[in-house]
């Protein structure tokens, strides 16, 4: 909460030495991977400094590094929860297995705010990731966050008639989230709110054809 990432990093690699048997081995591995993933973020604020500007080799580098590094350890925390029985899992638990399917894809996706503008790597790399989000939280309103960037990606590679079918289907799978669901995971942003934001998109520029 303090922003100290770094010391945070260090912190919870030494404690999942120490204590990997340990049962909050999990959450903390979804801790360690936030932490690497809110780093990024910062390094990226340091980059508009212009104070910063003889360190801007390094901070890309790290930037970079801290990305991959997140995108590692959401995949762990994934794969360590599917190990344990589903009826073992606390809601907590299922809430950081969620997160963990899309932070590693915007891990990936994040890695083109500092890469080589003409890059469509990060793009390519993140959209599967972010389909099968889409899929398996489809009854879920974390499922419009990742159907916006699916849109995006397909942005961003040129392919805007797939752009345009992403979004008639996150329209699609709006419709299909029960009403329980809003007010369970995302009360501040209810249906009205992805309806309102799904027009605004498709009244971009980029769609007027």
């Amino acid at each position: 909460r303090s922003e100290q990432y770094k010391k945070a990093i260090a912190r919870y690699e030494e404690a999942l030495e120490r204590y990997a048997g340990d049962p909050r081995a999990d959450l903390t591995t979804f801790h360690l991977a936030d932490a690497h993933r809110r780093s990024a973020a910062r390094i990226r604020k340091d980059l508009e400094n212009p104070n910063n500007v003889a360190l801007k080799d390094s901070l890309c580098v790290a930037h970079q590094e801290r990305l991959q590094r997140a995108h590692e350890m959401f995949n762990r925390v994934s794969e360590r929860f599917q190990k344990r029985p589903e009826a073992s899992l606390s809601e907590l638990d299922r809430l950081c297995v969620k997160f963990s399917h899309l932070y590693a894809a915007d891990a990936v996706y994040d890695l083109s705010l500092v890469a080589d503008a003409g890059s469509a790597e990060p793009f390519a790399r993140a959209l599967p990731m972010y389909e099968k989000a889409a899929w398996a939280y489809q009854h879920e309103p974390i499922a419009m966050s990742a159907y916006v960037q699916i849109v995006n990606c397909y942005l961003h590679l040129g392919k805007v008639s797939q752009a345009w079918m992403a979004l008639q289907r996150a329209r699609w799978a709006l419709r299909n989230i029960p009403d329980d669901a809003f007010l369970k995971y995302a009360p501040d942003q209810p249906r009205s709110y992805w309806d309102d934001y799904l027009n605004w998109l498709e009244k971009k520029p980029t769609f007027s054809a």
